[in-house]
């Protein structure tokens, strides 16, 4: 929920007359209509259906149709443009009159009176679009009469649930009820210095859906508080209204502002009005509330005579912040001291008028927990893993040392210290890897080929093996003892041949 509210100084003196002044002669040249209706009017005289009793179908030549019922009847405009020098463009019969709009249509007067352009005294009007939508201008010629001008509509009770309407004439005076379901309405008497968009005698006027825009040069709605015994209130429960006047928003004995859309008031003097004595002005709720003025509301505060409830401000938003800085480890951060002092400069005793102040709060908490700093990681369990490292990796196969390399490589220096997981299983990958180094074998590589190369040369040059080696050393044996006995019997024959 948004709530914006601020005080201005009303103007005075020449300055409001010229913008009086200026907006009159904007207004009488620029008038920023709806659908225009065709240039040519369909009709110039008043329409006075008040004793039509059968049905009657203009909508070919003139865009009107007309069918009573024991209710009241049904006035459809198609495209109508009616344009008169009657206070009266339309007459109407008691009863509920349902008003459909097809296309786009125009009701138009040069009349200088003060009277209902469409009336019945007695009347309950119901607003609707037809099936491809439809809309209404309503619109007074005479741009330069401040005071006691034409206005829309006369009677009991309006209901609008859907349709376009623009009026830059007061829309209605009523006796009983004004209520707003769908649509949009725009009413722009700004130019008006006693201009009242909305007015009701006595009875309520409640804005429960669509789209409400007023403009005016007194007050925006009004419920005239001059009958002691009366207990209405303006209601604003739904849609979206936007009232802008020279004097006070809303003017009424009571006052209520629940809705689930948005509410944006504003008056020269105030917002808001409590008329009357023993009446109350209740704020609940609003999806979005901007209240504009001198004064948000009149009185201030409750007084003896009237009551001033406003429910206190939404604090959603401020939660979730300081849930958030709660789910904060401080010690992680260079500095944290910015954070608590957001948070604890809340002051939870606002109510929905200072719901402004309420969400810088929460404004202020997330913007300090945006600007936090962390504190850099911790690099020293890296830097105690490297140093491990072996001096001389030469030794080692290449593998290993290139999954060593890797691990080392693999360290990213910058991290902070929300991340000092990260950084730490640096330190485990590196310890790791210099764990499982691998040192080259002391036999070259090719020592075994030799080896096998020389057993087969020397096996190619041995007598052959018959499988019995039980005997070697005997047959060796024997052989020695035989050649020594050669040598003996040789030596002695010669002896004896010399001795013959």
């Amino acid at each position: 929920m948004k709530v914006r509210v601020s005080c201005m100084k009303k103007c005075v003196g020449g300055g409001k007359l010229l913008a009086v002044i200026g907006m009159a002669f904007l207004m009488a040249f620029l008038i920023p209509t709806v659908g225009e209706a065709a240039d040519t009017p369909t009709r110039t005289e008043k329409l006075d259906v008040s004793n039509l009793t059968d049905t009657t179908d203009m909508l070919e030549s003139e865009g009107w149709k007309w069918e009573p019922d024991a209710e009241g009847g049904t006035l459809t405009l198609r495209d109508c443009n009616i344009t008169t020098d009657s206070g009266t463009i339309i007459k109407l019969c008691p009863g509920k009159i349902t008003i459909v709009l097809e296309g786009a249509n125009t009701l138009k007067t040069t009349s200088t009176k003060f009277m209902p352009m469409i009336s019945q005294e007695h009347a309950n009007y119901v607003i609707q679009e037809g099936a491809e939508g439809g809309s209404l201008n309503i619109l007074r010629e005479n741009m330069e009469q401040q005071t006691y001008y034409p206005y829309a509509f006369a009677g009991d009770t309006i209901t609008m649930e859907s349709g376009t309407i623009y009026s830059n004439v007061e829309f209605c005076t009523i006796s009983e009820a004004f209520n707003m379901t769908g649509g949009t309405l725009t009413v722009d008497v700004a130019d008006m210095q006693e201009g009242c968009a909305i007015y009701s005698d006595k009875g309520n006027v409640t804005i429960s859906g669509g789209t409400l825009d007023l403009k005016s040069g007194q007050l925006g709605i009004r419920i005239a508080g001059e009958y002691p015994t009366v207990e209405e209130r303006v209601s604003i429960l739904g849609g979206n209204v936007t009232i802008e006047s020279g004097y006070a928003g809303i003017y009424a004995k009571n006052i209520l502002i629940d809705t689930t859309g948005e509410l944006h008031a504003q008056g020269d003097k105030a917002a808001l009005v409590c008329c009357a004595d023993g009446g109350e002005i209740e704020i609940r709720a609003a999806k979005v509330l901007e209240l504009e003025g001198a004064k948000l509301t009149v009185p201030e505060q409750s007084t003896a005579d009237k009551t001033i409830t406003i429910a206190g401000a939404d604090y959603t938003e401020v939660n979730q912040a300081v849930d958030a800085a709660a789910e904060l480890k401080k010690e992680q951060y260079v500095d944290f001291s910015g954070v608590e002092a957001a948070v604890e400069a809340v002051d939870y005793e606002k109510n929905l008028l200072e719901q402004e102040t309420v969400d810088g709060y929460a404004a202020a908490i997330n913007d300090a927990i945006t600007r936090l700093e962390f504190k850099p990681a911790d690099y020293s369990k890296v830097d105690e893993a490297i140093g491990k490292v072996p001096k001389d990796l030469s030794i080692y196969t290449e593998e290993s040392v290139k999954n060593l390399q890797a691990a080392i490589d693999a360290v990213e220096r910058g991290k902070n210290i929300s991340e000092q997981e990260l950084v730490n299983q640096y330190a485990a990958s590196i310890e790791k890897a210099t764990q499982e180094l691998v040192k080259k074998s002391t036999t070259p590589p090719n020592d075994e080929g030799k080896k096998n190369q020389a057993t087969k040369k020397q096996a190619a040059t041995q007598t052959p093996q018959t499988g019995d080696t039980g005997n070697t050393g005997m047959w060796f044996t024997f052989l020695v003892i035989s050649f020594m006995a050669a040598v003996v019997m040789g030596f002695g024959r010669k002896k004896l041949h010399r001795t013959k």
